[in-house]
């Protein structure tokens, strides 16, 4: 009895598959990654812990143009209705509770960001018309900007992943340098929320925010679901340049991390 060998199978390959496999996995592709000036605004509540004060809180005047993208907060139960100075554009037509526009470092989401960004001119400033619905201490919420004017390109042929390490250990501290650039992508830190400071470009002395807040309000928080806060766009840091933080009080063992990209090539 003769037997019928079937045919080979023909695999065809999509115009897709066929560049991607021209394309060997392993080798990155060329890119080019617009990185921004990153700051924070802080909003300081003057909770009493008083059921329904009505404190009003401003965010701080600064001179440049800014870029407001997500917001993060420490209280819990206030609820407010957020104004902008120069337009009178509020937020809200009520006050809302804090939680549904800002997030916190309890949440799968410490930086919740805005359905649209929000420009604010220099000198401008968030009005926040408060009510204290949870006989709640002072708190604060800290808006995630980037400098308006201040973004760049850069080229990215090779990277690979690289943390940058500033153990708080005392009250001045500065990561080491790497020789390449870096884009640092977001943080994490393992410091209480009462733990404040700032974040500077070691050589430029530029700092991410003009007063100090919770080292919570820029990065995740070890041990949560989502540790690391990730940033809208990186920040470059050039090669050989440190950042230094300063921070109110000095604990053993505490950190905040640099999750970023090293640029090879």
């Amino acid at each position: 009895m003769s037997r019928t060998i079937p045919a080979a199978p023909i695999y065809r390959v999509s115009p897709s598959r066929t560049a991607e496999r021209q394309w060997p996995p392993f080798q990155q592709r060329p890119r080019t990654v617009t990185h921004s000036q990153i700051f924070w605004l802080n909003m300081n509540v003057a909770f009493t812990s008083v059921v329904n004060e009505t404190p009003t809180a401003y965010t701080e005047e600064e001179g440049f143009d800014s870029i407001i993208r997500a917001s993060w907060t420490d209280l819990r139960f206030g609820r407010v209705k957020f104004v902008e100075s120069r337009t009178d554009r509020s937020w809200s037509v009520p006050q809302v509770p804090i939680r549904a526009i800002a997030g916190s470092s309890d949440q799968v989401q410490p930086l919740v960001p805005l359905p649209d960004p929000v420009y604010l001119e220099a000198r401008g400033q968030i009005r926040g018309d408060w009510v204290n619905s949870g006989a709640e201490a002072a708190g604060r919420v800290c808006f995630y900007s980037e400098l308006s004017g201040m973004d760049g390109q850069i080229k990215v042929k090779t990277a690979q992943g690289f943390w940058l390490l500033c153990n708080l250990g005392a009250v001045n501290s500065t990561t080491d340098t790497c020789n390449s650039d870096l884009l640092i992508w977001g943080a994490t830190t393992n410091a209480a929320v009462t733990i404040l400071g700032r974040v500077f470009n070691e050589t430029t002395n530029f700092a991410w925010s003009s007063q100090q807040i919770p080292l919570r309000a820029m990065a995740g928080v070890d041990g949560q679901v989502q540790p690391i806060s990730r940033y809208h766009r990186p920040y470059l840091l050039p090669a050989n340049v440190k950042l230094r933080c300063e921070i109110n009080t000095a604990v053993t063992g505490n950190y905040i991390a640099f999750y970023a990209e090293r640029i090879l090539e």
